[in-house]
């Protein structure tokens, strides 16, 4: 059986990542202490988790992110269903459609997963 596969080790490929934006203020629940008092027992604050702040918001931004293959694994399943996985040299592992030739392919999947939002 050939398997096909769509890079090769040490290629340069691209992948969307995310990185987090909240916007927060001190917790106005326990006005930044982390802890109420009920009943004259002291707990944990339950708005900001001990946090001692407030999420006001909170966004999801895709980033492009680059790496390189450095390993291919490819695996057939008994009804001879192909999957084939690259290891990057970030540590982490990718199934094919995740990982893109060019930052631009890349950036046009974050614009189509935005626009899904």
């Amino acid at each position: 059986m050939k398997i096909e596969t769509k890079f090769e080790i040490g290629q340069i490929v691209y992948y969307v990542g995310f990185k987090y934006i909240k916007q927060t203020c001190e917790c106005r629940a326990c006005e930044g202490k982390g802890k109420v008092t009920l009943n004259m027992f002291t707990v944990g604050c339950p708005v900001c988790q001990g946090s001692k702040l407030e999420i006001l918001s909170s966004k999801r931004d895709g980033i492009v992110k680059k790496d390189i293959i450095k390993a291919i694994q490819a695996d057939v399943d008994s009804d001879n269903e192909i999957s084939v996985e690259y290891d990057l040299t970030d540590n982490s592992c990718f199934n094919e459609i995740h990982l893109y030739a060019s930052v631009e392919e890349a950036e046009q999947e974050i614009k189509i997963m935005e626009s899904e939002e």
